[in-house]
């Protein structure tokens, strides 16, 4: 009985382990934007509990680079994507994106980006009409 007891945690554990994807465009061209499933698979990492995925896009003397890792969300930070971020204690152009499903930083544009443009778009819409 306790036998089953010890592979129900272990099953339990392994499934409640974020994946994400770990990896810099700086060291590996794969990590780069634009992208594809089979190139990033072998960045696949767990993550430490109260992690979520986080990639980072931004632009360091004219080249664009991306970031993908696990990492902690800061304090006024949430799911989506935000702009102006802070990349090696400095400023940067481009932005960071949180989110919480396996492997969903590996996206070269995540459908939470599209529908966060989309309503951006309809509130521009809307506010320029009227």
């Amino acid at each position: 009985m306790w036998k089953s007891g010890i592979i129900l945690l272990a099953v339990c554990t392994s499934v409640s382990a974020l994946s994400c994807m770990h990896c810099s465009s700086r060291e590996e061209t794969d990590c780069h934007d634009p992208t594809n499933a089979t190139s990033l698979a072998r960045f696949a990492v767990e993550c430490p509990r109260r992690h979520i995925c986080r990639k980072i896009t931004f632009t360091e003397g004219g080249k664009p680079h991306v970031i993908r890792e696990c990492a902690e969300m800061a304090k006024g930070d949430g799911l989506g994507c935000g702009w102006e971020i802070r990349v090696y204690s400095q400023i940067g152009s481009g932005y960071d994106c949180f989110c919480e499903e396996h492997n969903c930083n590996g996206a070269s544009v995540s459908a939470l980006s599209l529908l966060l443009l989309a309503a951006a778009a309809v509130v521009c819409a809307v506010t320029s009409s009227g």
